[in-house]
């Protein structure tokens, strides 16, 4: 029987979810559909993408980072470069995504306050893209599609 260590079993378990969602093609016909404005459906997927990433890092954070000297910001964001590298084949979306994450860990607050915040700054992104689109059916479709991303975490950290 092989062994595993903990630290790469976590970080093959970080690039696979994260390769999934950046190469999650039903998630783009979702933000296709949801407006006919190109700029703001990439500007939707892209946001959902960066919110998944981020619910990512916190369970990352709760379930590994008071336990084990290795599981720091640094390491979550080397295993998410490289799942983003797996998912897509290039770097491009790379700077995007960690700037978003950035954007995302430094928002103050705590608990359903601070994820609201969360949602209404990816939910302004888009809406600066197609005025039309409302901004609360906008948070709660990323809110939901969240809630789900994490309930399905489990697969991964088995």
């Amino acid at each position: 029987m092989i062994f595993t260590s903990k630290k790469k079993k976590t970080a093959k378990v970080i690039q696979r979810a994260t390769k999934d969602v950046v190469s999650d093609r039903n998630l783009a016909t979702i933000c296709g559909n949801m407006t006919s404005n190109e700029n703001a459906a990439s500007y939707l997927c892209t946001e959902v993408m960066l919110q998944r990433i981020h619910a990512l890092v916190f369970v990352f954070n709760r379930k590994f980072h008071r336990e084990y000297d290795w599981a720091t910001l640094n390491f979550v964001t080397t295993c998410i470069e490289q799942g983003i590298q797996e998912g897509t084949g290039n770097q491009t979306l790379n700077p995007i995504i960690m700037k978003g994450l950035s954007r995302l860990m430094s928002m103050e607050g705590s608990g359903p306050e601070r994820m609201n915040k969360l949602f209404n700054s990816s939910a302004q992104l888009v809406i600066e893209q197609d005025k039309q689109l409302n901004q609360d059916e906008l948070i709660n479709f990323i809110d939901k599609d969240v809630e789900s991303f994490v309930m399905g975490l489990d697969k991964y950290f088995q």
